[in-house]
């Protein structure tokens, strides 16, 4: 994310990713006035259809995450616009946010918690894009750490097959093939876990042909394989080591704290009321909640959030497209990690 001007309540913004569009959609809420360029469709006077370009500025009405296209749609009511021949003032349009499309967005009011996402995002721009390899003798598992969400990348079987394993040459071919896949996807860091010792041959194999990629390469030993191999790598924190502040990792670190909490007993609450009880006695110490829940559960989110504002709480909103946002959801959507125990 880039922020070409702030200047509360008004900032002018350029997301440069997929996963900025996701924090974009957290951002924008309905009310808020959004100004960008586009194109609207006219009829011209043999009746033909003709594309025009625009500038509008709109007062948003929904919000629709398109992240299979690249696209954050926001429809809403034309409040201003030019040229004024081809904007119709009250008419419905829909503004697309693309990665590299610049707009402004005025708020009568700005949470603490979406600046705060504003600035993660910007901050999540410079940092280098990892990715999450886990391998043993069968075969890897490849997954992209993105800001909301683990992208399965696919699987490379080694060909393992009784006795013709023991041959080099089909180590070699299945090693070549994991290097060529980690290096096509153009990554500045590699995790690189699994059981057993086949990763610590790939990094000799990788050292020897490859030195600029073993240079990108952090080898961790885990129990598990495959998928699961993926989610042990996020619980244990090592992509923290790698990545300090990269999303999902803060989020299923988040989510597992919490879980020890809630099966102790100790320092937890979990569904509405139980929170909003926390929130009133002060003893919430971060809320946490889905953005599930906050998307169907607007106006009360809101009132929460502004709770947890009030006593200095913090705030960590949770994408339920990975495995430790389905958990949460699972137990209402919204909890919150405790100071002191209430009772």
């Amino acid at each position: 994310m880039r922020v070409v001007r702030q200047d509360l309540p008004r900032m002018i913004l350029v997301p440069e990713s997929l996963d900025d569009l996701w924090h974009l959609e957290k951002v924008v809420d309905k009310g808020d006035l959004v100004t960008a360029e586009g194109e609207r469709r006219f009829k011209t006077e043999d009746g033909q259809s003709e594309r025009k370009k625009v500038r509008v500025k709109i007062r948003v009405e929904e919000v629709d995450f398109h992240k299979h296209s690249d696209k954050l749609r926001l429809l809403g009511t034309i409040i201003e616009g030019r040229p004024e021949e081809y904007v119709s003032i009250g008419s419905h349009h829909t503004i697309e946010i693309m990665p590299g499309t610049k707009f402004s967005i005025e708020k009568s009011e700005w949470y603490s918690f979406q600046l705060n996402r504003i600035k993660e995002a910007v901050a999540a721009s410079r940092r280098p894009k990892l990715i999450i390899a886990v391998m043993d003798d069968e075969g890897t598992e490849l997954a992209l750490l993105r800001e909301f969400t683990i992208e399965r990348k696919g699987s490379i079987r080694s060909g393992k097959s009784g006795k013709d394993y023991e041959q080099k040459s089909v180590e070699a071919e299945y090693f070549h093939r994991v290097a060529e896949a980690l290096n096509a996807a153009e990554c500045e860091k590699i995790v690189l876990a699994g059981p057993g010792f086949t990763k610590e041959s790939f990094m000799k194999f990788v050292k020897e042909r490859l030195p600029g990629l073993a240079g990108k390469i952090i080898v961790e030993d885990i129990g598990s394989s495959g998928h699961a191999g993926v989610q042990e790598v996020l619980k244990r924190g090592i992509v923290e080591r790698v990545s300090k502040q990269n999303r999902v990792a803060v989020e299923t670190c988040a989510v597992e704290k919490l879980l020890r909490e809630v099966s102790s007993g100790e320092l937890a609450a979990y569904g509405t009321e139980e929170v909003e009880e926390a929130l009133d006695y002060g003893a919430a110490e971060e809320l946490l909640l889905t953005d599930e829940f906050f998307s169907e559960n607007r106006d009360k989110a809101e009132h929460l959030l502004s709770r947890a504002e009030l006593i200095k709480a913090k705030i960590c909103i949770i994408s339920t497209e990975h495995d430790a946002g389905r958990q949460l959801q699972a137990l209402g959507g919204i909890a919150a990690l405790l100071r002191f125990k209430m009772r």
